[in-house]
């Protein structure tokens, strides 16, 4: 990501919450420097202003730190994006024309710009700007997670090819939970991990046990179709 930077640049960082957006970015600052905005600074800016001068609060802060830093990233856009877009007097287009206006004064001024969101940026930026998306979690990504919060010695008590295929679509603060939990716990393995995940995380990954299906039933191309598109199943060997 940092190869990829030159004056004037517009970049967009993408990931769904918990796969550490943040974290990158803020390795990013500590490596380049510039000013840091998160969704904290645009809350503040409003202090004393009505609620419908979001877009004008945002275009302050965002020029104020562009005037004093060659780089300026901007993580959680899309919550700002969110709340204007939101009901049915969306603001949409006043927050597209005060970013268009901040993009053109950076550009003037050879500033590099970094956004971070969650999905999609709004189009002004989307239309400008080089992107990047952070990929899902791997079994992997996982057990460096684990060793970090657990130890070594610790972390490799777990099957981390199980625990993935029980919840494919875990985040690092799910991952980072189920270690806090089991820290607590006398004694932990991979059954324990997959239950705490069922049971006790905030935002509960969807998990499924495979149920095997015995290819003896599967009597026709529609059967095993079928079997295939039913969750997780997987296939008993025939003799």
């Amino acid at each position: 990501m940092l190869s990829g930077f030159h004056p004037g640049s517009v970049l967009i960082l993408k990931s769904h919450s918990g796969l550490g957006r943040t974290t990158v970015l803020r390795h990013v600052h500590n490596a380049m420097g510039g000013g840091f905005l998160a969704m904290r600074q645009l809350v503040k800016s409003m202090t004393g202003r009505q609620p419908w001068a979001l877009e004008e609060a945002f275009l302050d802060t965002l020029a104020r730190a562009v005037a004093a830093h060659n780089t300026v990233i901007v993580d959680d856009l899309h919550l700002l994006t969110a709340v204007v877009g939101a009901g049915e007097n969306s603001r949409t287009f006043l927050l597209d024309a005060a970013l268009t206006t901040a993009l053109a004064d950076a550009a003037i001024d050879r500033k590099t710009l970094i956004f971070g969101v969650a999905d999609t940026a709004p189009w002004p930026i989307e239309r400008r700007a080089y992107s990047l998306q952070l990929p899902a979690c791997t079994p992997a990504d996982c057990r460096v997670l684990c060793q970090s919060c657990l130890g070594e010695e610790a972390a490799a008590r777990l099957d981390y090819a199980r625990i993935y295929r029980f919840a494919p679509v875990l985040n690092a603060r799910q991952i980072r939970a189920a270690c806090a939990r089991l820290l607590r716990a006398p004694a932990f393995d991979t059954l324990r991990f997959v239950e705490y995940l069922q049971s006790e995380t905030p935002a509960p990954a969807e998990i499924h046990e495979p149920q095997p299906v015995d290819c003896n039933d599967l009597k026709h191309p529609e059967s095993i179709v079928r079997a295939l598109q039913e969750t997780n199943r997987t296939v008993r060997r025939c003799d």
